[in-house]
């Protein structure tokens, strides 16, 4: 199980007796977010009281086809035995314990440990992240507010947890004037039957952010209502388009990057298209997010995940590597020299891929803007498969050869280095 320095947790609940329906979880190691889970499950029964519904916009349509908390336990649960694990308010402790109680499951050994809410002397969440310039703009989505969670403990641990230098004075940390404007919550649920069909909202998933000049949120998602949008909070696989205003969530950018590089065709408008759209101008917008796959592989994507072996420590022990075609020797004895390191190879991607190799053939081909048949498989099967997901990391042909020849050398691995000669005489 990995063990991270801590793990920020937040839940929204679908009852007053705090059923779990949304789970946002960000795992930290040397104060960077290196792992996130953003999850809606279906509360008992599909259950949710009015009042709550108000706070989170959550709602029955949005989760009467997810799992249940008990299906995906068995999934996240390894973010809470053993972590440290940290919250703003002990509502999530409550909702956690409770939901686990309900559907019979184990709550021994989960503690948690920091109170960040507490630790700041007892302040909402928004006003301690206004302190520190954290954005926190989603208030009330769980994977935002964990988010924001564990970069305010960051922001105290580096200040010594000393509450009475956080808190020196009211007039130094006080709560903004301005809160933000409360959205009826019907327009968080798509209205297709008086929406134009020719809108190009229509049943298309938008994300609203950030601040606009001429009109207020609120006002652009009652707008986008009527045009047929379906309103989200998140940003996820499934949106179309998000639109972005000035000083607009951080975290919402990283997501909708991340996406795009993974190949989800989300559009980006602004305020001047919001301008164009509500005028009438439909048909530049026609084809407006379509969400469909379409990865177009680059050199970026090789760079941005690319492994680097650091000293002898193997980073490809227990990974599951896929080996690319135009290997300058053979594909099977890099893959027996791969299986030597505790690595599992295959020439296919399947769903539990960890590591792509690429040749060296095909990554020079591929600085000079040619894809050889391993980037165009890579492609294919990623853009046609729903199980596989994105998050590969590359490996060099000669950077796993260079780390193999050190490998031998420290360590006067025979063996390994027989698999080398001969990799290097079919060269």
């Amino acid at each position: 199980m990995k063990k991270y320095d801590f793990v920020a947790v937040d839940f929204e609940t679908a009852t007053n007796s705090r059923m779990i329906c949304q789970i946002g979880i960000a795992a930290v190691v040397n104060d960077e977010i290196v792992d996130e889970v953003d999850m809606l499950v279906q509360p008992p029964c599909n259950h949710y009281d009015n009042n709550v519904k108000i706070r989170h916009h959550v709602r029955e349509a949005d989760t009467f086809d997810k799992p249940t908390f008990d299906q995906i336990w068995p999934d996240i649960n390894k973010y809470f035995y053993g972590q440290t694990i940290i919250s703003h308010t002990p509502f999530d402790s409550d909702a956690l314990f409770k939901t686990l109680t309900f559907y019979g499951l184990c709550t021994e050994d989960i503690c948690f440990d920091i109170d960040t809410c507490q630790l700041n002397g007892g302040k909402k969440l928004e006003v301690c992240c206004a302190k520190y310039g954290i954005p926190c703009e989603n208030h009330h989505d769980a994977l935002n507010d964990a988010i924001c969670c564990a970069k305010l403990y960051i922001a105290n641990r580096k200040e010594g947890f000393d509450r009475s230098a956080i808190f020196s004075a009211k007039t130094n940390f006080s709560e903004p004037n301005k809160k933000r404007e409360r959205i009826d919550g019907k327009y968080y649920i798509k209205n297709l039957d008086d929406a134009p069909k020719d809108s190009p909202f229509y049943d298309k998933k938008v994300v609203v952010t950030g601040v606009f000049e001429h009109w207020t949120r609120k006002e652009i998602v009652c707008k986008l209502w009527h045009l047929g949008a379906d309103v989200d909070t998140s940003i996820s696989k499934k949106t179309n388009a998000v639109i972005v205003g000035k000083d607009y969530g951080e975290t919402k950018r990283e997501k909708w990057e991340k996406l795009q590089h993974d190949g989800f065709n989300i559009a980006i408008l602004k305020e001047k298209d919001l301008l164009r759209i509500f005028s009438g101008e439909y048909e530049a917008y026609r084809d407006l997010g379509n969400i469909k796959k379409s990865l177009n592989f680059t050199m970026n994507h090789y760079t941005r995940n690319r492994i680097v072996f650091d000293g002898m420590k193997n980073v490809i022990s227990l990974k599951n590597i896929y080996v690319g075609g135009g290997l300058a020797g053979s594909s099977s004895l890099m893959m027996q020299m791969a299986g030597n390191l505790g690595a599992s190879s295959d020439t296919d991607i399947w769903d539990g891929t960890n590591i792509c190799l690429l040749s060296d053939s095909t990554l020079n081909k591929l600085k000079a803007g040619e894809k050889d048949d391993t980037i165009n498989y890579i492609e294919k099967t990623y853009n046609e498969s729903k199980a596989i997901v994105f998050d590969f990391k590359f490996l060099c042909e000669s950077d796993l050869l260079d780390y193999i020849k050190s490998r031998c050398d420290s360590y006067n691995d025979e063996i390994l280095r027989q698999l080398l000669d001969k990799y290097k005489l079919v060269r």
